[in-house]
């Protein structure tokens, strides 16, 4: 009985801290005139959950507009920084996949592997591994 209250408090106790550090993740990135209805002048956004914060945020600001949409399908147009590492081509382009979902547009595979293609073949260093890609069936094209 007594060991199952220990590791009762102890849970408790992990669960609290999660909960700050959570809260503490979205009130110190997210500008507080987004969620200044929560603070309190005395105990500032203790009293509120990470779940309700962020309940709000989504209800209030997540609205994806058509402008946003556009804006987001450019920037997978944009060439690719051959400076910087090909996973920040691939992680740009899977998060502008995921943008355009939120927004109700999602983006084909296909698409999505044409752009990531041409943002490739746009720096112009690597011409022969496009034109091999080129050369195979569509189905081979994943």
């Amino acid at each position: 009985m007594k060991q199952h209250e220990g590791e009762k408090a102890e849970w408790t106790s992990y669960k609290a801290a999660l909960l700050t550090a959570l809260r503490n993740l979205i009130t110190d990135n997210i500008d507080d005139m987004y969620i200044a209805s929560f603070s309190n002048d005395i105990t500032g956004f203790t009293s509120v959950t990470p779940k309700a914060l962020l309940k709000h945020i989504n209800a209030t600001y997540a609205t994806v507009t058509e402008g946003d949409l556009e804006y987001n399908e450019n920037l997978m147009k944009q060439p690719w920084d051959h400076t910087q590492s090909i996973e920040m081509l691939f992680n740009k382009i899977e998060d502008c996949v995921l943008y355009a979902e939120a927004g109700g547009e999602p983006i084909s595979d296909k698409r999505t592997i044409r752009y990531t293609f041409l943002a490739i073949k746009n720096t112009g260093l690597f011409n022969l591994a496009c034109d091999q890609w080129n050369e195979k069936n569509g189905t081979l094209k994943t």
